[in-house]
């Protein structure tokens, strides 16, 4: 790693295009202005700083589509903005403005539209959205959050109740969503307007109606394959249909490598009773639908040839039970998973870990209970009383719960997470079960 004007490299395009750039920049800037390029391979950025304030522009290579520039716009030690553009001019003006002008992050919107562009549609969406609930008799709210956490810059507009969401991109000419049940999208679409998005959205969440329901009276939504068989309960039925559909396809990892063994467990009672998931070219089972997955003592199927895995070695817990062909296997797994079925479940350990917990701090007589809270695409599992919270998760192994004792909350858990906030535990206990996660639970809140 280092400043490209001393580097070394093979001749990657990201580095040539940020030695030219680095050179750019100083030029236009000036001496005022230090402009360095620091990178390996195809990862190169430029800091471009003055005083407190700096931009760092990565520098992405799309081929004949030519480079697109990713800013982030910094004061101190924090990220104020960030942007992405292909175009030069703008990156100049942007850089300009914000290090060697000192402007108002306003300011830079002006001159370099680009920054902030989807977080700013977003936050007008929002407001606008917000105010059409209330004038339809909503107390629901919408939640601007970045995609992938606090320094992304694809943000996402939000609604949340229990189980259910909606997921909201900017308006373009109409406005992009998607219902959610769990993690799962059940119906999609673009709403002409944010008034018919509010009644869209009062009868998902606040009436918890059914997506099949909804099509009649918004023409604009569109169910997902997997609506009907969701909402109806035959969530294994969907899993093995999908899977079946995937298998058929020999470009894939799944159809290459076990395209003519999944035919034949989708034959059998065994196999169709658990979920199924793959890890690289590991066909794998489990109790449970969603990550982290339940898969202690259940089978993992792993192909031993390389094409079409005619042959393949099935292990439990790590310990091979057998090997063979795809009838043999197939046959095996049936006996080996009959005894199983009616065990697996929708959701995911945390889930489980959460009726565990509660039902050990009602029995201790408790007032705290866990409660499970959607921070954008993912969920965390938080008891709260006052500034304190404890957040538990469960790993994939018996007794190898965790509790994140947290302090110094300001309003919920989720208000600090929707703030991006970083949730650094006070302290962090390992090694638990249920019994000993409410235990932390009850020593930490009452």
């Amino acid at each position: 790693m280092g400043d490209v004007s001393s580097s070394i490299g093979r001749g990657f395009p990201e580095e040539h295009e940020a030695r030219r750039l680095r050179d750019v920049l100083a030029a236009s800037l000036g001496p005022e202005v230090e402009v360095v390029a620091t990178g390996e391979g195809v990862h190169w950025h430029i800091d471009a700083q003055r005083g407190g304030r700096r931009v760092r522009l990565h520098v992405f290579d799309y081929g004949r589509d030519g480079f697109e520039y990713a800013h982030e716009f910094h004061a101190g030690a924090a990220r104020v903005g960030s942007g992405r553009t292909r175009e030069q001019r703008a990156v100049l003006e942007a850089v300009r403005a914000w290090v060697l002008e000192s402007r108002a992050l306003a300011d830079v919107w002006r001159v370099a539209p680009f920054v902030d562009e989807r977080k700013r549609a977003l936050s007008a969406l929002a407001a606008t959205l917000n105010r059409a609930l209330v004038a339809q008799g909503s107390s629901r709210r919408s939640q601007l959050l970045p995609r992938h956490g606090g320094d992304d810059p694809f943000h996402e507009l939000w609604l949340y109740a229990p189980d259910r969401s909606c997921r909201m991109g900017p308006d373009q000419g109409g406005i992009p969503f998607a219902l959610r049940w769990r993690s799962t999208d059940l119906a999609s679409g673009v709403a002409p307007s944010p008034d018919d998005l509010a009644r869209l959205v009062i009868e998902w969440l606040d009436r918890q109606a059914r997506a099949t329901a909804l099509t009649g009276d918004f023409p604009f939504l569109s169910l997902a394959e997997c609506a009907r068989a969701y909402e109806e309960g035959r969530f294994l039925d969907w899993t093995w249909a999908l899977l079946g559909r995937r298998a058929q396809d020999l470009e894939s990892t799944l159809g290459r490598f076990h395209g003519s063994l999944v035919p034949l467990l989708a034959e059998r009672e065994g196999p169709r009773g658990f979920y199924v998931f793959t890890s690289l070219t590991h066909l794998c089972f489990s109790r449970s639908s969603a990550y982290p997955f339940d898969t202690r003592g259940l089978p993992v199927v792993s192909p031993t040839t390389w094409d079409r895995g005619e042959r393949y070695a099935v292990t439990v817990d790590g310990r091979e039970v057998l090997t063979g062909d795809p009838a043999t296997v197939a046959d095996r797994l049936d006996a080996i998973l009959l005894p199983g079925v009616g065990r697996s479940f929708q959701g995911s350990l945390e889930d489980v870990l959460q009726e565990e917990v509660n039902a050990a701090l009602a029995a201790r007589g408790a007032r705290s209970r866990v409660a499970k809270v959607q921070i954008g695409e993912w969920f965390r599992h938080v008891a709260q009383q006052g500034d304190r919270a404890v957040a538990v998760s469960r790993s994939r192994e018996p007794h190898e719960d965790r509790a994140d004792l947290l302090e110094g909350l300001d309003g919920s858990y989720a208000d600090a997470a929707h703030r991006c906030e970083r949730l650094e535990p006070a302290r962090r206990l390992d090694r638990l079960d249920a019994a000993s996660c409410a235990a932390a639970v009850v020593e930490w809140l009452e």
